[in-house]
């Protein structure tokens, strides 16, 4: 194995605010992939509703 070898590295943090019936929040997901550490982001928002 080469010192410059690099597969993949993550984080995928989420933020989360719960309330009586609703829970909402927040989530990344952070990549690094590659010899070169290529870089991926994604960001999403989401809603949870408990109905009973």
């Amino acid at each position: 194995m080469s010192a410059d070898l690099h597969t993949r590295s993550y984080v995928r943090p989420v933020q989360v605010l719960p309330n009586k019936n609703l829970t909402f929040g927040v989530g990344a997901n952070m990549e690094y992939y590659g010899s070169l550490k290529n870089n991926e982001f994604n960001i999403a928002a989401f809603l949870q509703v408990a109905l009973f």
